[in-house]
């Protein structure tokens, strides 16, 4: 750590009135790496004390994670995509994806791509590093994500990736976690870009020129929209196409004087940026507040998610809205609000922060509910990311989710 501030300071003298990271303070003292590593830190509004904790999920040593890391340590990968991700499974399964890209994603997932380092391993090749940037290590991560060849394809597409950690961790937990931020739509559009990205590698490996990134995207939009108008062909003509019908939820109204609220959070790599998004919506679909709210900091997907619950539920109280529901599309977050046992984790903290202000809120439910009826707060959560600070609509709501709220009133 590279450190150039009053060497008596404390840690409390970066942390704002409301209990976030002072971004300015940090960057002043920090090197931008070590800024990236403190801001990945979330901080809970309650006072608990100092403990060690398992770097696990829970906090907690377990036989099965002590016996994962050692096994990791040593580079033996155990590969585990069984029970706790069979729901995980079951959606990606339900995609509208090309049975290519399926299928390629399955491998890319158990690590069954013929990447340098996996070939070197099995002594195919001399080398572990990237054909293609010549990057001492290619990992499936860094192959499809973190390369220079994969990066401009990402910067073509829009989508922000923390590309540290798609080197960092396994491949199916790296792809796991930012299935929590994106729609099936876009899911489906990522898996696609996925596959066209190493189609390319291939191609260049093998004596051809690299494509542009646009070409490289292009490609993939044009495989997947030909995919989805056969399937509607196939549809239309009374047969059974390949692809498994979605399973597509909208959003639905509260019932009659009830309020609900819908929460989402959104994140930029590229700014270490948080974007959270709420609105509350009566029984008639009419929009009685939204919120885009930024804030400075790279967590976990649902230790983001926690945050904006957080601030959604204390935004709605300083408005004086009487929320009836709540609803999010992370289901970590729903599961963990229902459980009766807690944890050491960081991510137990946050909970107990979104607990706090449910206690003002007695009589509210958390309910989790699928990206695609979770669209309005989702696109308020984006918007936040290009704003400076707080941006409250009382009886109204930004443009950028005009479509998505006239289309969420049409099934009243």
């Amino acid at each position: 750590m590279f450190y150039t501030g009053n060497p008596n300071s404390v840690a409390a003298e970066y942390i704002t009135p409301e209990r976030e990271w002072n971004f300015n303070k940090l960057s002043a003292d920090f090197s931008s790496v070590d800024v990236g590593r403190i801001l990945s830190l979330p901080l809970s509004h309650h006072v608990a004390s100092d403990y060690l904790i398992w770097h696990g999920i829970g906090g907690e040593y377990e036989v099965k994670s002590g016996y994962l890391f050692s096994c990791s340590s040593s580079d033996d990968t155990i590969k585990s995509v069984s029970n706790p991700n069979t729901a995980w499974w079951k959606s990606f399964w339900q995609l509208k994806l090309p049975p290519k890209v399926k299928i390629f994603a399955w491998k890319a997932i158990h690590n069954a791509l013929p990447i340098a380092a996996e070939l070197f391993k099995k002594k195919s090749l001399t080398s572990a590093s990237c054909s293609l940037c010549l990057n001492a290590w290619e990992s499936v991560g860094h192959a499809l994500f973190s390369c220079k060849h994969a990066r401009h394809v990402w910067k073509i597409v829009g989508f922000s990736f923390k590309n540290k950690a798609a080197v960092s961790m396994k491949i199916e937990d790296f792809l796991f976690q930012i299935s929590e931020c994106y729609t099936k739509s876009e899911l489906e559009t990522i898996f696609c870009t996925m596959w066209s990205i190493w189609s390319d590698r291939n191609n260049v490996i093998h004596g051809k020129l690299p494509q542009q990134p646009t070409v490289i995207y292009a490609k993939a939009q044009n495989f997947l929209n030909n995919y989805k108008s056969t399937q509607l062909l196939y549809l239309h003509a009374g047969l059974s196409p390949a692809a498994t019908p979605s399973t597509c939820k909208a959003w639905t109204p509260p019932p009659p004087t009830c309020l609900k609220l819908n929460v989402d959070a959104a994140f930029d790599e590229g700014r270490n940026k948080i974007g959270f998004g709420a609105i509350i919506r009566d029984s008639n679909g009419k929009v009685r507040a939204s919120m885009s709210h930024p804030i400075n900091g790279c967590c976990q997907p649902q230790e983001m998610e926690a945050k904006g619950l957080f601030y959604s539920l204390k935004w709605a109280r300083q408005f004086n809205f009487k929320v009836d529901m709540v609803e999010t599309d992370s289901l970590i977050l729903a599961n963990a609000l229902r459980k009766s046992t807690s944890n050491r984790s960081s991510f137990q903290d946050l909970i107990f922060d979104v607990q706090t202000q449910l206690s003002y809120h007695p009589t509210v439910c958390v309910n989790h509910v699928y990206r695609d009826g979770n669209q309005a707060s989702h696109g308020l959560a984006k918007q936040a990311l290009v704003l400076d600070n707080i941006c409250t609509c009382l009886e109204g709501f930004p443009l950028a989710i005009l479509s998505v709220v006239v289309k969420d009133s049409l099934i009243l």
